[in-house]
């Protein structure tokens, strides 16, 4: 057997740059940091603001972006007009939308000034969880005429729209409907595969949901199948009740070939796209419940009920998985993609994608 090439050199940060005010408006969904362009520029939620922080230079100030109405509970971005300019987008807790476009800054590694911005409240729930794509999808990897804008809601459905950027004279864009699948459950996240065929979306059950997406101008959608998320070995579990099975997270692998499912029990599930059979399951340590961290003057009482222990009265369970994502190998010549997940208590995992090679 060929060793493997290491994939980190240390385990040890290159830098660690302290964050202005973080805020988390979802206390279960946490998708509020992104790298729209560069290794080393990162984006982030402060409260009712976007800022970009320099990792290379840790102890510089945070530069504010733009300002939202309301406290974002999710960040996304998306490269438009050749990499000339950024589109971001950002949801809320009572279905609220921001969109706003940035032209880039002749400097280097610098997001530049705003062009436009769009805020609306939809006729819906919680967006928990929404993404950019420039793919015409139903229509294989072929670019789409304008960016698209999925938003998954906690009205059980995932809503599609455009948003125009022939924007002239300054006028503000309206997004345009273009198409909704609607789940048995509330959604709280989806993702495109890579050829933007297939929409995968989880929420708050154990299922995964795949449908087929169909057409151009306007969108259907069809499903291919519904698997589930293997539950966590039972024997801390359980005195929970049932309110703890949910997918928080999922995410396609950058050739398409592999997706991923992280739950609030602690699960991550990996399946090649050619198998309803999980190629890989991953469980977080739930050795460490009893120090589970919590919220203020939290007791040693663990609650499933985010109801408690987002007021202090109760710990958070400390094995959710929260996020999951794959990347590019790097350029380590070694072929591979990196999957990472994040647990609540800073565990960060990385995984090489190349090694989830046999169920288990």
């Amino acid at each position: 057997m060929t060793r493997e090439l290491t994939l980190l050199s240390s385990k040890r940060p290159t830098a660690i740059a302290p964050a202005s005010d973080l805020h988390i408006a979802h206390v279960q969904l946490r998708d509020l940091v992104i790298c729209p362009r560069e290794r080393g520029l990162v984006n982030y939620v402060t409260r009712n603001s976007v800022v970009e922080q320099d990792l290379y230079a840790p102890r510089s100030t945070p530069r504010s972006l733009f300002d939202v109405s309301f406290s974002p509970a999710n960040l996304t971005s998306l490269e438009v007009f050749g990499g000339g300019a950024t589109l971001f987008a950002a949801g809320g807790q009572e279905a609220e939308l921001h969109l706003s476009l940035h032209h880039h800054s002749t400097r280097q590694r610098r997001t530049g000034a705003l062009e436009w911005k769009f805020e609306d409240h939809l006729q819906a729930s919680i967006n928990n969880s929404i993404l950019l794509t420039s793919l015409n999808l139903g229509r294989s990897n072929e670019s789409s005429l304008e960016p698209r804008l999925a938003i998954s809601n906690n009205d059980c459905s995932v809503k599609f729209f455009d948003i125009p950027m022939a924007v002239r004279g300054g006028a503000t864009p309206k997004i345009r409907d273009v198409g909704s699948v609607r789940l048995n459950v509330a959604v709280n996240h989806s993702s495109i595969s890579p050829d933007g065929t297939c929409l995968l979306s989880v929420g708050d059950s154990s299922k995964v949901f795949l449908h087929r997406i169909h057409g151009g101008a306007r969108l259907s959608f069809s499903p291919i199948s519904t698997l589930a998320v293997p539950p966590p070995d039972r024997n801390l579990l359980a005195h929970f009740s049932s309110s703890l099975t949910a997918s928080f997270s999922t995410a396609f692998s950058r050739d398409g070939t592999k997706y991923a499912v992280a739950s609030q029990e602690g699960v991550v599930c990996v399946w090649d796209v050619r198998s309803t059979k999980p190629l890989k399951i991953f469980q977080t340590d739930k050795s460490n419940t009893l120090s589970a961290i919590g919220n203020g003057m939290a007791s040693g009482y663990l609650s499933d009920d985010p109801y408690e222990w987002t007021r202090g009265l109760s710990k958070a369970p400390g094995w959710s998985a929260r996020n999951v994502k794959f990347g590019s190998g790097g350029g380590n010549g070694c072929g591979k993609e990196i999957m990472t997940f994040t647990e609540v208590c800073s565990l960060f995992f990385f995984l090489m994608a190349g090694n989830l090679m046999r169920p288990r």
